[in-house]
């Protein structure tokens, strides 16, 4: 059972302060954007920076400070960021009223 687990896992390294896009689940974590149709919001959102290694599989981002997911990141929700610009995804004001509503 290992070696047939083994055949589909791929090795993902990252060095400290690389750009990485986060991989968010639509339907669990929704606190970055807030979209009616889940099905066609995006699934990756970033480039954030690593700032440290966590552990062996875990990585350490440079998130915004009003999202509400938690800084380290497990390495299969991370996909590196190719190219020279960087730009953070944020959240759009009009959505950000929307969840200060108490």
């Amino acid at each position: 059972m290992k070696k047939q687990v083994n055949c589909h896992r791929s090795e993902h390294q990252f060095q400290l302060n690389d750009w990485v896009y986060l991989k968010l689940q639509p339907y669990v974590q929704s606190s970055l954007t807030y979209r009616s149709h889940h099905k066609l919001v995006i699934r990756f959102f970033g480039p954030y920076q690593i700032t440290t290694k966590a552990g062996t599989m875990a990585y350490r981002l440079e998130l915004l400070p009003l999202s509400a997911i938690h800084p380290i990141v497990h390495v299969s929700q991370l996909k590196k960021a190719v190219g020279a610009h960087h730009t953070v995804t944020v959240v759009p004001p009009s959505e950000l009223s929307m969840w200060s509503v108490c």
